[in-house]
């Protein structure tokens, strides 16, 4: 599993694991969090590698529909993007307070305010 997508799957399960049944959860927690092989799930949980493959793969596949259907976790990367966005932009505008660029500080100003809006239609 690539790491981006491993990362992804631990949001996912921080978000969701309410949702799971308490199996799920564990062997998930154990997976995702632990990072223990499926290999190492089995003999710790006295089972086979495949039992635990079948389980787990039916989890991430429960979390996938979860933020299929709700979108918590894309809304959240949005708003994290924009907020990092937003936050440059007020750097800027700060930059140009200092050199007294005030046509340059009202233009920042009017994209913050986009942005801000922006992140308001998110929700």
């Amino acid at each position: 599993m690539v790491l981006d997508e491993f990362v992804r799957l631990a949001n996912l399960f921080e978000l969701y694991s309410a949702l799971l049944n308490d199996k799920q959860k564990e062997l998930l927690e154990m997976y995702l969090i632990d990072n223990l092989a499926l290999s190492e799930i089995a003999q710790k949980k006295f089972s086979t590698r495949q039992a635990i493959f079948k389980v787990i793969n039916n989890s991430i596949t429960k979390l996938e529909k979860l933020e299929e259907n709700l979108r918590i976790y894309s809304k959240i990367s949005v708003l994290r993007k924009k907020v990092e966005l937003c936050q440059n932009v007020l750097i800027n505008s700060t930059n140009y307070l200092l050199q007294k660029n005030y046509i340059e500080v009202k233009s920042s100003l009017d994209d913050s305010k986009k942005i801000l809006q922006q992140i308001k239609e998110v929700f």
